[in-house]
């Protein structure tokens, strides 16, 4: 869209990470640039460049035959790969374009490097008075949002994507935000969406390019990708993969596939009122006690418009209480795809139950095996959530698009 309200939640989300990347962005929207030169200059963003492809350079100068144009601008309208491969359509950048925005975000690196350079000849105490500037928390401290198209969602969702105000109405905080995914590329391969899988996941084949069979849909939710992912990953990989390193993995489930249980484990801050004082004490084990929302979406593909939706076709349960589905919501603004809303929120009823690792069981009561709880990667005595997933659509199949789990992200307090 046109507008910055998006971008702003995934500043701020992007700002809460361990390791705090830089911004990087490749638009000339006037909302966002002004958005992103506000965040700079009110001093939350200290590392943040706006870059712009073809469409600053000059017209004139790109009229001009190739003879008579400086070397970087030659063969403007030519692509890197054969004609052959995919990929070459008008809103691509084209060879030399790539180079142009490598050029700029390297002048950018350039003059961060020479004004390092200047600070380490002039200040011989460089090194601890700005080692001693590494902020020992993750917590920052936001304005309230700053675009002007913020999307009408409840407040729940818009805490979510924008920080829960605290006893200073102009400021709002971030809570703790986890997320689990098995797209591609993985920084941390021991934390994606399989790793939260209790049961009712069959059997993964490592061979994501290979089609999946109908039999393997019916003994559990199957990682897999869109007929179009593999299709078009194809094509780029005769052309030597063209730079895509991307894959939309995501867990794909039909009414056969029965249940999908998921443990959601409690990774925000510690607390001295988070350790049950007692295991009949019912109200220190209230899953609302340690979580506050929980997100699933699917695989931003383009899908038929029979598809599984995920707040009707999906019976959701979580800390053992059943979900009406009026009660699962879009998130309309970030979750959204080609006009498919692609993202739900599931409130944490009151009644639900946070579970101890160590007394997790598999959908159908039975032990969970030590491998998977192995996989989980948490302690026996740590606290997570349950949530359980259950395609229950009557016209749901793979043939029209099976259920779609791509993300799940879920905000602790």
């Amino acid at each position: 869209g046109k507008g910055a309200s998006v971008m702003e939640s995934y500043l701020r989300h992007g700002m809460m990470l361990p390791n705090r990347p830089m911004f990087i962005m490749l638009d000339t929207n006037d909302q966002r640039t002004s958005l992103l030169d506000q965040y700079a200059n009110k001093g939350i963003l200290t590392d943040a460049i706006s870059v712009s492809k073809g469409e600053i350079v000059d017209k004139h100068l790109l009229e001009k035959s190739d003879e008579e144009k400086p070397p970087g601008f030659r063969e403007w309208s030519t692509f890197g790969a054969p004609d052959s491969c995919p990929g070459r359509g008008s809103w691509h950048p084209k060879k030399m374009e790539h180079e142009l925005i490598g050029w700029m975000i390297a002048m950018h690196l350039v003059e961060a490097a020479e004004h390092a350079n200047a600070i380490m000849a002039n200040e011989p105490d460089w090194e601890q008075k700005y080692a001693s500037l590494e902020q020992s928390s993750n917590q920052v401290v936001f304005p309230q949002p700053i675009a002007n198209d913020i999307p009408g969602n409840d407040q729940s969702i818009l805490q979510l994507m924008y920080g829960h105000e605290g006893s200073d109405p102009s400021k709002r905080i971030m809570k703790d935000v986890s997320c689990r995914t098995s797209f591609l590329p993985a920084v941390d391969e021991n934390n994606v969406l399989s790793s939260v899988v209790i049961s009712g996941m069959a059997e993964k084949n490592p061979d994501i390019m290979e089609r999946r069979s109908d039999d393997l849909y019916k003994s559990g939710w199957v990682f897999d990708v869109s007929d179009i992912e593999r299709n078009t990953k194809k094509k780029v990989e005769k052309c030597g993969g063209l730079g895509y390193i991307d894959m939309k993995i995501a867990l794909y489930g039909i009414r056969e596939s029965g249940p999908l249980r998921m443990w959601l484990p409690f990774e925000g801050p510690s607390h001295d009122n988070h350790e049950p004082h007692d295991d009949k004490d019912s109200s220190s084990h209230s899953a609302s006690h340690w979580f506050s929302s929980v997100v699933v979406c699917e695989a931003n593909d383009k899908r038929p418009e029979k598809a599984c939706k995920l707040d009707s076709d999906i019976q959701y349960s979580i800390g053992g209480i059943d979900i009406p589905q009026r009660k699962v919501t879009s998130i309309d603004g970030a979750g959204l795809y080609l006009r498919r809303k692609t993202c739900y929120s599931i409130p944490v009823p009151a009644e639900a139950q946070a579970t101890r690792l160590s007394d997790v069981k598999n959908s159908d009561g039975k032990d969970v095996s030590p491998s998977t709880r192995s996989l989980l990667g948490s302690q026996n005595d740590s606290y997570g959530l349950l949530l359980d997933i259950k395609a229950v659509g009557r016209d749901v199949s793979r043939k029209d698009g099976a259920c779609c789990i791509s993300h799940v992200i879920w905000e602790q307090h």
